[in-house]
């Protein structure tokens, strides 16, 4: 089972939870993104079995190359940017889940490909301390 996480602006400890979360819930391997090389080296070494600079290549392609074309069973956006939130829906697999953290400003809105949403079984999920 392969995990995705978008990992920008959080603390390491953040990371370490996220990747825990994902070995308790059985996934095998465990994508991180970031636009940061310090913060991909500490996920990677927290245990994530691959790192996605998002800067440097397509984080979208990447995480596809890596699955085998498939793209990931669970996908976890904790930035709350439209683009972020764009990449967590896009990484998802057929019947997967993207599950939105990140918070953001009033108003700020995010994309998602409707048929895909209906037609692929793809299931997106929100979080919430409130």
């Amino acid at each position: 089972m392969y995990w995705g996480f978008l990992v920008s602006n959080l603390k390491p400890e953040c990371i370490l939870i996220c990747l825990q979360i994902a070995r308790a819930f059985g996934a095998s391997d465990i994508i991180a993104v970031d636009i940061h090389d310090e913060k991909l080296q500490k996920a990677k070494s927290f245990g994530a079995t691959h790192t996605v600079n998002a800067i440097q290549e397509d984080a979208i392609e990447k995480i596809r190359e890596i699955t085998g074309g498939l793209g990931v069973d669970v996908a976890v956006e904790a930035l709350g940017k439209p683009q972020t939130f764009l990449q967590c829906t896009q990484s998802v697999k057929d019947g997967g889940k993207a599950v939105m953290v990140g918070l953001t400003q009033s108003g700020a809105v995010g994309e998602i490909d409707i048929n895909r949403l209906v037609r692929r079984k793809f299931c997106e999920l929100s979080c919430s301390s409130q």
